[in-house]
């Protein structure tokens, strides 16, 4: 161009500038950067004549297009993921339709805009027709029983010899039946969710296992066991996990992980050694591009770090916060919602904040509550409940016991904790509900408390009579607390409290060691042993506030021992 003419590039020459740009967009994917794909996808398509690419160019078309709707929705422009969609939707036949369908399904759960119409929709165009009777729904799952059967006949070994495929259609096709199922699990409806995973299974074990077996007959496994099949589910909850070994499922994991350890692995395990299980299968989630995986385990994976007693101020600086603005970059803003309510949560338990009521608010730097409940998508439904338990531990930590007694029971009693009666969930719901009755008892003497306590108890008792060992540490504190409520002898409450607090410190639980330290501090303050109280108050605030990072907490135990039990403070008595 600087000797004075200028370059004259044919129509072939654009066209190997496009097949470059895909090239390079396939590699970006690999190494996870997405948003450099979406400009090489952008760039590469307008090489392409843009009146007649479609007619002239279609694979090379159909492949870029195809890949620049993937990247927009792992980004979370989930507009314009829907707008490139569309447009090639229209224009496929119904095999290449399968991977388009596959990503309206997620790009609709994404956005919250995913009903049963939408799943019907989609079915129908797999070819499976879902009976709007439930009679004759029946009768279809009954036919779907041969593979309930065949699961039950063949042993682990022969389900593992079933040869593999590598079909991407047919793993596209059990990951839809996969997304849909588990959408109507976490709707309530059992039956469809029922008969969308056992047709994904059946083509598991009929075609040939695939990346997506893992997490469909782990799937199968969670319905079992919610159904009431605890044998039956709790098997093929372990046969998922042989399955992830043995096709490499990569993006799979953390859906499979969390599940076995929500369902299973916590009756057997310990919490801490359940966490083994998690190593690097986050960052293969986010490597994998795996959003919907990574929107519905979130919860329950940051749920189980704080319950192993992490220090909060550590998690917040080396995990969360990082991983927020991953999720802020990688999935857009609706994918935030998986981990807001949880470090609102440790923000709310760090706060400088003397205003405690606010603490018991999930509102501040992360999220609003009022406009987060107020949100009425479905895809929310799950998530609420996380929200709803925080909130209930944060009234519990700042001492408003009677709004976190009759917060607990109402999520006790919704339909919505159907699964989480089956989840590691339901220990600590329990066990805090008992605690804040306890609390309750002691300044009422009103028998309904402690009548709400000794349920929660025995729901404790029944799970460690099953071998659960994660049932100790909360029956070690329940059984110190009965202690401190029925005697008058200090030195054998604070025995009580030596045995539960030795538990907490072996297990490595921070948060229940504060607990027991306060709660005998409480007790020894009422019977008049000030000198004692001050030390289990101290040893109670370093346990919060030093070895845990919930300096709020120990801030508000200071000044709870001032004000509300007329306790004096240290420097009278050091005078």
């Amino acid at each position: 161009e600087s000797r004075g003419y200028f370059p004259i590039y044919t129509p072939t020459y654009y066209i190997q500038l496009a097949k470059i740009n895909l090239e390079a967009a396939k590699y970006c994917q690999q190494i996870s950067a997405f948003r450099s794909s979406i400009l090489l996808l952008r760039k590469g398509l307008s090489f392409l004549p843009q009146d007649e690419k479609w007619s002239t160019h279609f694979a090379l078309t159909f492949q870029m297009t195809k890949l620049l709707a993937r990247m927009e929705f792992i980004v979370g422009n989930l507009k314009e993921c829907e707008a490139v969609n569309r447009e090639v939707l229209c224009r496929s036949n119904s095999i290449e339709k399968i991977p388009f369908l596959m990503l309206d399904v997620e790009a609709n759960l994404s956005s919250h805009t995913f009903d049963t119409a939408t799943a019907r929709k989609i079915l129908k165009e797999l070819g499976i027709e879902i009976p709007r009777n439930s009679s004759l729904l029946w009768q279809t799952c009954r036919k779907l029983r041969k593979i309930r059967r065949l699961l039950g006949k063949k042993s682990d070994r022969d389900i593992l010899n079933v040869p593999c495929t590598s079909d991407p259609r047919i793993i596209t096709k059990t990951k839809m039946l996969v997304h849909i199922g588990g959408y109507w699990l976490l709707e309530k409806y059992f039956l469809l969710a029922l008969f969308t995973t056992l047709a994904g299974v059946e083509l598991s074990l009929e075609i040939g296992l695939s990346t997506c077996s893992p997490t469909v007959i782990n799937l199968l496994g969670v319905i079992e066991i919610i159904l009431g099949n605890a044998v039956h589910g709790s098997r093929l909850l372990e046969l998922s996990l042989k399955l992830l070994k043995k096709v490499k499922a990569k993006g799979e994991e953390f859906a499979v992980t969390t599940n076995t350890v929500m369902y299973l692995l916590y009756r057997k395990l310990t919490l801490r050694e359940c966490m083994c299980f998690f190593e690097n299968v986050i960052s293969h989630s986010f490597e994998m591009g795996e959003v919907i995986h990574i929107c519905y385990s979130m919860p329950l994976y940051f749920y189980l770090r704080w319950k192993t007693g992490e220090n909060l101020q550590t998690l917040m600086a080396t995990t969360m916060r990082k991983m927020y603005h991953q999720l802020k970059d990688f999935g857009g803003e609706l994918s935030l919602a998986c981990i807001e309510p949880m470090m609102q949560f440790v923000l709310n338990l760090q706060s400088d904040s003397h205003e405690w009521s606010d603490l018991t608010i999930m509102t501040g730097e992360i999220m609003n509550e009022e406009n987060f409940m107020s949100n009425k998508t479905s895809g929310y439904a799950q998530i609420k409940m996380y929200v709803l338990y925080c909130k209930f531990i944060l009234l519990f930590a700042f001492g408003f016991n009677e709004e976190a007694r009759a917060l607990g029971i109402r999520i006790l009693g919704s339909m919505k904790m159907l699964m989480m009666r089956k989840s590691f969930v339901w220990l600590s719901l329990n066990f805090y509900l008992a605690m804040s009755s306890y609390r309750l008892y002691a300044v009422t003497k009103k028998r309904r408390y402690i009548r709400t306590a000794r349920r929660c108890r025995s729901v404790l008792v029944q799970q460690k009579s099953c071998g659960n060992p994660n049932v100790l540490p909360y029956l070690s504190i329940i059984e110190a607390k009965e202690i401190s409520l029925k005697s008058k002898d200090v030195q054998e409450i604070c025995e009580a409290c030596n045995r539960a607090s030795q538990i907490q410190v072996d297990e490595g639980f921070p948060h229940l060691e504060g607990l027991v330290y306060e709660e005998t501090f409480r007790s020894v303050a009422k019977l008049g042993s000030f000198l004692s109280a001050r030390n289990f108050l101290d040893k109670a605030k370093n346990a919060y506030g030093q070895k845990w990072g919930a300096t709020a907490m120990s801030n508000w135990l200071e000044s709870e021992a001032v004000s509300s039990l007329g306790y004096p403070p240290a420097r009278e008595l050091e005078s």
